[in-house]
């Protein structure tokens, strides 16, 4: 299962239909709560995570993730392309 973060649903939706296009699972979520909430569930082999979310960014849900210490792969995704974000 890959996890997709992305709170714009026109992405979202696109990106996990690539994915089971390739036949792979995916679940698409708007905002890290739910995401985090639907971790304690089921753990994905794999996160593809929106940098600019709102209520908490997608740095601060990574640093939830790794607190509860949970390494699942996590891909940052970002439309920002300023040299101060890179």
């Amino acid at each position: 299962m890959i996890y997709v973060v992305e709170d714009d649903p026109g992405i979202r939706e696109l990106e996990c239909y690539a994915l089971k296009q390739a036949g792979f699972e995916a679940r698409g979520f708007e905002e890290g709560e739910a995401f985090l909430e639907a971790v304690r569930v089921q753990l994905p082999k794999l996160v593809l995570l929106d940098v600019m979310l709102p209520k908490k960014d997608g740095f601060e849900v990574v640093h939830e993730l790794r607190e509860q210490k949970i390494s699942t792969p996590v891909l940052m995704l970002t439309a920002r392309d300023d040299i101060s974000d890179k």
